[in-house]
Formats: C-alpha cells, sequence, structure tokens
C-alpha cells in the first residue's frame, strides 16, 4: 500500500511538473510567435476554428457602408464562375452579394470572373492574347503566393463577413493557359482582368462541380 503511494505521488509529481511546463511554453510560444505557435495558426485557420478578428477599422467600414450586406440585384444564387464585364454594384462573388463600394472610376474597362466565396478549386483561363490578372487581398487569407506580384497604386473596398478587400496586385500573363489560384483559407480572393485589346476570347477550363442554388444559410459568411 505504501509502496504504491509512493509511485502515485511521483505520478503526481512528473504530471505536475510537465503540466506547468505546458502552459508556461505555450504561453511563451503565443506571445512570441515561437514554435509551435504558426502550425496551430495554419492548422486552426484550415478548420476554421478560429473566426478572423475584426478591426476597429473593419467595423467602422460596415457601418460606414451600411448596404455592404444588403441583397444585390445582380445576384444569383448559383455556385459557378462566370466570365463577365465589371460594373458598378455588380457582386464580386457568384454565391454572395458582395460588392466593390470605391475606385470604380479605375476599373473601366475591367472584366470580373465570379468565384464562389470559398471556392477550392484553381481557376483554369485560355486567353488568345496577353492579359493583366488582379487579385483583391484579404489581411486574414494567406498571401504568400502574391510576392512577385506588383501592388497597384489606387484601392477597391469588398465588404463581406469574413473578409475586406481594399488592396489589389496585378500580374502579365501570356496567351494560353493560365491556372489561378483561388487564394483562402477565410475567403477566395476576387479576380478582375484587364487587356490593352478588345475582344479578346477568355474561356472558363474547369468548372465547380456543385452547381445548384445556395442554401440561405450558407450566404452568412
Amino acid at each position: 500500500m505504501t509502496f504504491m503511494l509512493k509511485i502515485n505521488k511521483k505520478i503526481l509529481i512528473v504530471l505536475t511538473i510537465l503540466l506547468s511546463f505546458s502552459f508556461i511554453y505555450g504561453f511563451i510560444s503565443h506571445r512570441n510567435k515561437i514554435f509551435p505557435y504558426q502550425i496551430i495558426k495554419n492548422i486552426t485557420e484550415i478548420f476554421g476554428v478560429t473566426k478572423p478578428r475584426n478591426t476597429k477599422e473593419h467595423i467602422f467600414l460596415r457601418n460606414k457602408y451600411k448596404n455592404w450586406n444588403d441583397i444585390n440585384i445582380n445576384f444569383k444564387p448559383i455556385k459557378e464562375n462566370f466570365f463577365k464585364t465589371y460594373h458598378p454594384g455588380i457582386n464580386f462573388f457568384s454565391d454572395r452579394h458582395y460588392f466593390n463600394h470605391v475606385g470604380d472610376e479605375h476599373l473601366i474597362d475591367f472584366s470580373i470572373i465570379q468565384l464562389l466565396k470559398h471556392q477550392s478549386t484553381n481557376i483554369e483561363l485560355m486567353t488568345s492574347d496577353e492579359i493583366e490578372v488582379y487579385r483583391a487581398l484579404c489581411e486574414h487569407n494567406n498571401n504568400n503566393g502574391y510576392k512577385n506580384w506588383e501592388k497597384v497604386n489606387f484601392k477597391i473596398l469588398i465588404i463581406s463577413h469574413t473578409c475586406v478587400f481594399k488592396d489589389l496586385v496585378k500580374k502579365k500573363f501570356k496567351k494560353g493557359k493560365i491556372v489561378l489560384n483561388p487564394g483562402g483559407p477565410k475567403s477566395s480572393d476576387p479576380i478582375l482582368i484587364f487587356s490593352q485589346k478588345k475582344n479578346i476570347k477568355i474561356e472558363i477550363f474547369n468548372r465547380p462541380a456543385e452547381q445548384f442554388l445556395v442554401p440561405a444559410y450558407k450566404l452568412l459568411n
């Protein structure tokens, strides 16, 4: 009996030390963003465990542009990618209402590809001539793939529940096949397209597998 008590005390002491060490290291890891902070952060973002924080600026913008989530007359809740000529008020996502609020004067002669808000598949295009592809960025997304893209000197403003898109980057692509990443993990990155030449042909190869009406509860992110 005494022997068992000694063993139990040793186990308790070891567990206490391990728990204390884990707590202290976890605090230091989070505070200083050292291993395994980034790994845990990436995992929670991929599986949607954490939601992006609404900064004071984002709260201000949602209060300033109160129509950011209003029903859009251009919106048809179909899960598909569409290539359309840009015009003020057009929804940037094929399955959401969200539209641009500022900088429309810079988007004359642009086209957009309406993605799914949370698209998981790449976008494959075939173009008959050189084009410039613009992507709108969200600070809650992983934007490492745009490091070699050129920053654009004007801003737009697309407000959604999970992201606020303001900054644009661009890159030139030669004619032929183009493969674009949808972006994420919090939201797809809106796509705009510009070309100096008129009447070029752009075809979307792959389409999302699900092409049906979006349930209302799916529209809240």
